[in-house]
């Protein structure tokens, strides 16, 4: 998968030169991400590195909202309005991990897990591991002062109104992460004093902001698409799950077409 998106980029470059306001989002992009790169593993991130994160971030956001020939307010809104239902999809997948690092009392049925994760994919989402493993996964872990919170997560991808609360909780984090960004962000600009507890804070809201923002910019680029129609696209499960379907219906359902599709 990963070698055809290669593929399908070098295509696109083929045809024209990459844009000026996209090249410049990769470099800065590219500038954000070095300290935690492969080359740097051996050496933790200073605050500095730390601090750079937030204004090269809302750098790459302008720069991809400038491609896309919309304000950066409008970007930056589009943008977070993905958070919600992202951070619960990686929220349930971290519950899943910390299930199989626990180190249970069933080592067999753990390794049966492990490997049933490892080898989810388009015909196996993830989705339908956990909704047919939530008991098992839960007769491992040993995280007892995690169970509630991990089998709140579990149990909500195939309860809606469990997914409804978790996102409204979601929503309400991205709000008070998107404030608290815009000032460290304006403080670090401007050279005002900056709490770096705040700064370290909203470092992953940043980056996933940024990094959001330029894959989009790279699909509709090599899709040939507007950026902004990218920008704004929903996609069919966060949709479908707006309207009311939990996880497990929507990918069962799609399973099922894809397999009798000819």
């Amino acid at each position: 998968m990963a070698s055809r998106s290669y593929v399908r980029v070098a295509e696109a470059l083929g045809r024209a030169e990459l844009p000026r306001f996209l090249a410049a989002a990769i470099e800065v992009q590219t500038s954000a991400d070095h300290p935690f790169g492969r080359d740097m593993a051996l050496r933790k991130p200073s605050e500095a590195d730390i601090r750079s994160v937030v204004p090269l971030a809302d750098r790459v956001v302008q720069h991809v909202a400038a491609h896309a020939g919309i304000s950066p307010k409008t970007a930056f809104k589009l943008l977070g309005q993905r958070w919600p239902h992202a951070r619960w999809a990686r929220d349930v997948q971290q519950a899943v991990g910390m299930c199989l690092l626990s180190g249970g009392p069933h080592p067999h049925l753990t390794d049966e897990l492990v490997t049933g994760w490892l080898v989810t994919g388009p015909s196996r989402p993830w989705v339908l591991f956990v909704a047919e493993h939530t008991d098992d996964l839960l007769s491992v872990c040993r995280l007892e002062h995690e169970r509630a919170w991990i089998t709140r997560m579990l149990r909500s991808v195939g309860d809606i109104a469990a997914y409804e609360e978790l996102i409204k909780e979601y929503t309400a984090e991205a709000a008070v992460l998107e404030a608290r960004r815009q000032r460290a962000r304006n403080g670090l600009v401007h050279g005002n004093p900056t709490n770096f507890p705040i700064v370290e804070s909203v470092r992953e809201y940043a980056t996933f902001l940024s990094s959001g923002a330029l894959r989009l910019g790279i699909e509709s680029y090599v899709e040939n698409s507007p950026p902004q129609t990218a920008l704004k696209l929903r996609t069919p499960e966060v949709i479908a799950m707006q309207a009311g379907q939990d996880a497990v219906t929507y990918w069962r359902r799609r399973v099922a077409a894809l397999q009798d599709s000819p």
